[in-house]
């Protein structure tokens, strides 16, 4: 008995010193990023954050362009982008597609861009943006107060 309460007694500090373990740790970044997606869209009207487009227009997303505001930088690594949750596009580094909106294609729709972006470093992230899109029949039933058709921006600051 002495035998085995000495074992027992001489293991005590190997336990403790293997059991301990750091609260700190974690597969996290070590840094919050913070990016600002800005995506530009022609053939369209942007009013209170909503894209309007005629049926029978084409819509060019020109682009989706990344800016990093915090202290750790990265870089847009693919992107897809969906029209109300099927994909129009599969590109890399931005390139961007356009597509022809229907005339059964009337009413409220969401365009989604989903983007993966390589931080300084080497770690994924993976952002999704969306931005809705109403399709009106003709030209006559834009809304009253939005711009003209042309080419607009629409930036959103993701964390992450």
């Amino acid at each position: 008995m002495k035998k085995f309460i000495f074992s027992l007694i001489l293991s005590l500090p190997f336990m403790m010193f293997v059991s301990c373990s750091s609260d700190a740790d974690s597969l996290e970044p070590d840094t919050v990023l913070t990016v600002d997606n800005t995506v530009e869209v022609s053939g369209v009207t942007l009013l209170n954050d909503t894209f309007y487009a005629v049926a029978g227009s084409t819509i060019e997303i020109n682009g989706i362009y990344t800016k990093t505001v915090s202290a750790q930088a990265a870089t847009l690594h693919s992107v897809l982008y969906f029209l109300d949750g099927n994909v129009i596009a599969s590109k890399n580094r931005g390139a961007a597609p356009n597509f022809t909106v229907s005339d059964s294609q009337v009413g409220k729709h969401h365009i989604s861009v989903a983007t993966t972006l390589r931080r300084s470093d080497e770690s994924l992230t993976g952002m999704s943006l969306n931005l809705p899109l109403v399709v009106v029949s003709d030209a006559s039933q834009l809304p009253s107060d939005a711009p003209a058709v042309g080419t607009y921006s629409r930036t959103v600051r993701v964390r992450k």
